[in-house]
């Protein structure tokens, strides 16, 4: 359904293939977000509304428009909203894990290229942390930030997130 209204991905493959391994990363009772998690950000003529009207759940609906950055909403406030819908978490970790595949990149990866992945790396150990509940669902980004160890920090980002210098 949602392959018909997207073509390709950013690496110019099928989008199709992107969906399906969002999908296949995923529970059963996940895959429908899964197979249209990009539908409300990437075609803005589609709503909520339209698809309550086909008959999705609102438990798939809420999955949908959690996983969808909002227009104007800053990245990590996006992640932070996320956080706080238990089945976006996996289908969003699926998400970011697939689009953090350098691999599928037709060239050699840019520097932009690497610094995403990184901030989708980030962003997966987040939801990670509050999947498994080491950290609350809707914890402030760079809070959580701070209590990670050094490995698992990114401040680049986050301080392109906040406007200000936190940490080196």
């Amino acid at each position: 359904f949602a392959c018909c209204l997207i073509d390709t991905d950013r690496a110019g493959k099928p989008y199709f293939g992107h969906l399906s391994r969002v999908a296949q990363n995923v529970d059963e009772q996940y895959k429908a977000i899964a197979f249209l998690h990009d539908l409300l950000e990437d075609k803005p003529d589609w709503s909520a509304d339209d698809l309550r009207d086909i008959g999705f759940s609102e438990f798939t609906i809420e999955g949908i428009e959690a996983v969808t950055k909002n227009p104007g909403e800053k990245y990590y406030d996006f992640i932070v909203r996320c956080s706080q819908t238990p089945q976006a978490i996996p289908v969003k970790m699926a998400d970011l894990q697939d689009n953090s595949n350098l691999l599928r990149l037709p060239t050699v990866p840019s520097d932009e290229d690497i610094a995403r992945t990184k901030k989708y790396w980030t962003s997966y150990n987040y939801l990670e942390d509050v999947k498994f509940m080491r950290s609350p669902a809707g914890t402030r980004f760079e809070d959580w930030m701070i209590k990670q160890p050094h490995d698992r920090q990114y401040w680049a980002n986050i301080n392109d997130y906040t406007g200000r210098k936190l940490k080196n």
